[in-house]
């Protein structure tokens, strides 16, 4: 099956700090740049829920390794 992003490698951890869970998402796709305002939609849905929750969300698209998402919300 080939997916969207044509990432071979997903890599998903969870880690609880006190109070709080951090959620971290990698992946190695290639060509996010093609796919910014899709991306830009997605990722502006997923800020708005974790707000809502009163987390913190960080991504990074440009990385040359893939795509990287971390996000903290209490517990």
């Amino acid at each position: 099956m080939k997916n969207a992003s044509n990432a071979s490698l997903v890599i998903v951890s969870f880690k609880i700090i006190q109070k709080n869970i951090t959620v971290t998402y990698s992946d190695n796709r290639v060509g996010t740049e093609n796919k910014k305002t899709f991306l830009k939609n997605t990722m502006q849905n997923v800020e708005n829920r974790i707000k809502t929750i009163n987390g913190t969300i960080n991504f990074d698209h440009n990385s040359e390794k893939g795509f990287k998402i971390n996000f903290t919300f209490p517990l």
